[in-house]
């Protein structure tokens, strides 16, 4: 396959001399490019081209490119010369300039010559694709021994971050109990955290925020060099406040003993960081790593996984373009207030700082830009980012007063006056921030809404929690419009941060998220589709694919998810614009090509801008199908049945159906283990789920992965209900709806039995035989 990538390398120079006549290095770079992409993506790396990194001199030099990990770690570089340049004194000159030396390739697109550790170790002519093939496997193979060091300490931190949490939650536990200060200051930052996030945050809550400040304030402190953010962050210092009364004297050395060695090989990989771009990617991919080893349940429910930077460079973009078109102003114009509902690490911002022109953002940053988040760390993140990226763009630094530490779902302040004055009654800093965000009318939200719809283990009992006014929102906009029967997902954090922003946003203005792209054409969100109809004037989609939910070919032309295969749901980029006094909607829709990996989407969006996107202007139909419009001949025949027959109101077509009611039938949620072909296969699993829960009711625990737990089997071992395991139970079933398999009928182990009791009296009923079917009736 090596030598087969080498010969296409061949072809391409070939016809770029024959077509070009050129041979100097920006016509032959971008070839030699690509081949080395392909051999650093089979070791899981990426080639990252003209990126500074620390010489050995320590100052900044600019390599080619530069291999690097997932981590942001280098483990080589490139280096490409013109064939008209003497390769040797090249090698020479930038040795001399601090160029590292520990893996290093250079070429001239005729001789590669690899140095590892110094010294050449290897060396082949361009025209030997054998050789060639051996010098590009050595260079993507060598791993660095300090970086091996360094995963290997992100890998024991991750396994042991747990440890070191478990013994804070113990320390602080007893602090509470003998020391009154820190109670007192303790009690106090939970006051201001259920006035600034929402009022049901806990104790247990606090607590964690206060481990999590612990565990990371030095990692920050070091990787960005800024040792004053504790002191001078409105929420860092109440955290420093509250840590200063508990975690001194014996308690700080013990803990910070344990944690040290792990921080002082972090600390070192920073250190060669020179790139203010890759400090804040290599601290969001400290991030990821740590919080999920941290905190799973909290990365499960908050759904821990940040943008790509080619989407959120294009949303920009094509943003500025939109808001130009629409209203005649750019994103650095005043007057054009900005809000980024769910900032994560402030991904957004840092963008939109690194693209506005400099003469606007002095006031943009002062005045106009603003953002929120929920999570402690990633709010410390983005904080950071956001000020480093305005000190290295304007060369000094300014504190960064519009980010607020709050719940976006919860604050409805904007909207309820009073109940704002109110629910921020404390005096604090942060609640001040959010008072001033609530009196601002927003022209821009963007963004990328946290991805979880359902948590994924509900043995952890972490539900994603209700916001009651969004919620309601969403029952009297997107449900009630809605003709499909399951509604549960269209609650969900994508359609909360929809509805919430379109209530935010002003009468001119546009929304622009990367979200679910189940929108465009799922069923249930039938509602979601006529009511953005009603409230935009024009809606962009740029349907990016990725659903890892489906299967056979479907699943092939889906490709890969842009979110580097991290999320399972679909992506799609969506633009909604509101312009008042413009009536009707006009939704245009443009679909990535099939097959493509994330890599070439990712692509597609760095090559193109907005207004080269071939968008297709849609036509909705009288159902408010975007996509996939069935023939409309088929709604006049009569339904099988609807949700109107069913329940008896209204005279309408939909109410006229052959049958007046329906059920949902059995749902298991648990197929995989009351599901199966074979009797015997189903007796086994049964037998041990009724063991294993049996098991578990001698105590409160009901956290065993061994067996799947759902929110009715945990409400069931909380009331103690018991069944015994029976053979006698296992029925035949129809299952999805044409397979014969085998069911364990249960009161217990089945989420919902689903047939109703007047389905099991004397009914009738129309069984049809196939047309092929050799008997006169059905089996």
């Amino acid at each position: 396959m090596s030598i087969q990538l080498i010969q296409q390398y061949y072809n391409k120079v070939e016809k770029i001399i024959q077509y070009g006549g050129s041979r100097n290095e920006s016509s032959l770079r971008k070839p030699f490019q690509d081949l080395l992409e392909h051999y650093a993506r089979g070791k899981g790396l990426l080639l990252v081209a003209e990126i500074g990194v620390m010489g050995r001199l320590g100052k900044t030099v600019y390599p080619d490119g530069a291999l690097k990990d997932s981590l942001r770690q280098d483990w080589g570089f490139w280096e490409s010369k013109d064939e008209k340049d003497d390769l040797e004194a090249e090698i020479r000159t930038k040795f001399g300039r601090g160029y590292p030396g520990f893996n290093i390739l250079f070429e001239d697109t005729r001789t590669a010559v690899l140095y590892q550790s110094g010294v050449e170790v290897m060396r082949a002519d361009f025209g030997e694709a054998a050789r060639l093939d051996a010098v590009l496997s050595r260079f993507v193979s060598y791993q660095p021994p300090e970086v091996t060091e360094f995963h290997k300490a992100i890998a024991l931190f991750s396994q042991e971050v747990g440890g070191l949490a478990d013994v804070l939650r113990e320390v602080i536990s007893v602090q509470y109990s003998v020391n009154s200060q820190f109670a007192k200051a303790l009690e106090e930052f939970l006051e201001l955290c259920r006035a600034a996030i929402n009022p049901k945050v806990e104790m247990a809550d606090a607590r964690e925020m206060v481990i999590q400040h612990v565990l990371t304030e030095d990692i920050f402190m070091r990787v960005f060099d800024e040792a004053e953010f504790h002191r001078e962050n409105v929420i860092a210092r109440k955290l420093q406040e509250v840590a200063g009364t508990f975690y001194r004297g014996e308690t700080k050395r013990n803990i910070h003993a344990k944690i040290a060695p792990y921080y002082e090989t972090i600390n070192a990989r920073a250190a060669q960081i020179s790139d203010h771009h890759e400090k804040q990617k290599f601290l969001k991919a400290l991030y990821e790593n740590f919080y999920k080893a941290y905190n799973p349940k909290a990365a499960d429910r908050l759904g821990i996984v940040y943008t790509p930077d080619e989407i959120v460079r294009f949303m920009i973009e094509s943003a500025d373009h939109l808001v130009f078109q629409h209203f005649g102003k750019t994103l650095g114009d005043r007057g054009v207030e900005i809000l980024d509902p769910a900032t994560g690490t402030g991904t957004f911002i840092t963008e939109l700082i690194e693209t506005l022109p400099l003469a606007q953002l002095e006031y943009k940053y002062a005045n106009e830009i603003h953002c929120n988040e929920v999570a402690i760390l990633p709010y410390y993140i983005a904080n950071l980012n956001i000020e480093y990226t305005y000190k290295q763009r304007t060369g000094k630094f300014k504190e960064f007063n519009h980010i607020c530490f709050v719940d976006t779902l919860d604050n409805v302040g904007f909207v309820h006056t009073g109940k704002q004055l109110n629910f921020f009654g404390i005096t604090d800093e942060n609640a001040a921030r959010i008072t001033e965000q609530n009196s601002r009318k927003i022209s821009v939200v963007m963004g990328n809404p946290p991805y979880n719809a359902h948590q994924i283990n509900y043995a952890d009992e972490n539900p994603n929690r209700k916001y009651p006014e969004v919620d309601e929102r969403i029952k009297n906009s997107y449900v009630k419009y809605s003709k499909a029967q399951n509604l549960t997902k269209i609650y969900d954090m994508y359609t909360r941060f929809i509805r919430w922003s379109t209530d935010r946003l002003d009468k001119d203005g546009m929304l622009v998220f990367v979200s679910n792209n189940a929108f465009v054409g799922d069923s249930i969100y039938d509602g979601f589709r006529k009511t953005v109809a009603n409230e935009f004037n024009e809606i962009y989609i740029l349907d990016l694919k990725g659903d890892a939910r489906t299967s056979g070919e479907r699943r092939k032309q889906e490709g890969g998810n842009i979110f580097s295969d991290q999320i399972q749901v679909g992506v799609a980029i969506y633009f909604f614009v509101r312009k008042s006094g413009a009536k009707g909607c006009r939704i245009y829709y443009h679909a990535i090509k099939d097959y493509a990996q994330a890599e070439e989407k990712k692509a597609f969006l760095r090559d193109n801008k907005f207004t080269d996107i071939p968008f297709t202007l849609l036509h909705p139909d009288k159902n408010n199908r975007w996509i996939n419009q069935a023939t409309e001949s088929w709604d006049e025949f009569p339904k099988i049945t609807s949700k109107e027959s069913k329940s008896g109101k209204g005279t309408s077509k939909a109410a006229q159906t052959i049958f007046s009611k329906f059920e949902i039938g059995v749902v298991t949620a648990r197929d995989e283990w009351a599901t199966d072909l074979r009797v015997d296969n189903l007796s086994r699993k049964m037998l041990f789920l009724s063991e294993t829960y049996k098991s578990r009711l001698q105590s409160s625990e009901h956290k065993d992965t061994a067996i799947k737990w759902s929110r009715n089997l945990r409400r069931n071992h909380e009331r103690g209900l018991v069944e015994e395991f029976s053979p006698t139970r296992i029925r035949e079933y129809l299952y999805r709806p044409y397979c014969k398999t085998n069911l364990y009928d249960s009161n217990i182990f089945l989420n919902d039995r689903g047939i109703a009791k007047e389905f099991l009296d004397e009914n009738i009923v129309i069984l049809i035989a196939g047309p092929h079917s050799p008997k006169p009736f059905t089996d």
